[in-house]
């Protein structure tokens, strides 16, 4: 755990691989990565974009905290993905027998979201070689 003037980091980047960097103060998390155990106590996930290593886990993210009992999570994807996404979705449900309760909220540049922290999120064009951004808190 990193601590960067108060503020508790958790993070795993792994380059192609997985990539998930959490804010437990704040319950949040940035992408979701493979789902490692401890995000899946996030209630919000900002995600950049729509590569498997930032958001290969979504579904086990949504299906795990609804085992625990926990509240739908809220994902906030780029507008761009949310049809994908949404189809993602689909094939897991009908897969599962399971109905995957979450909240998809799309963003992107221009755009301003409330968390439930508090915060804003305020989504910012990033270079990639597919669609993807970053957030301003």
């Amino acid at each position: 755990m990193l601590n960067l003037k108060g503020i508790a980091i958790d993070a795993i980047s792994i380059g192609g691989l997985e990539t998930c960097i959490q804010l437990p103060g704040f319950d949040l998390a940035f992408d979701i990565g493979r789902c490692p155990s401890t995000s899946v106590h996030r209630n919000t996930v900002l995600f950049t974009h729509a590569h498997i290593d930032h958001m290969g886990g979504i579904t086990w993210h949504s299906a795990t905290r609804s085992l625990m009992n926990l509240t739908p999570p809220t994902y906030l994807v780029p507008a761009e993905n949310v049809g994908a996404i949404e189809a993602l979705f689909a094939a897991a449900r009908r897969l599962d027998h399971s109905e995957l309760p979450h909240t998809l909220v799309p963003v992107g540049p221009g755009d301003e979201h409330r968390l439930a922290c508090g915060l804003l999120a305020r989504p910012f064009r990033s270079v990639h070689v597919v669609p993807c951004q970053g957030y301003a808190l």
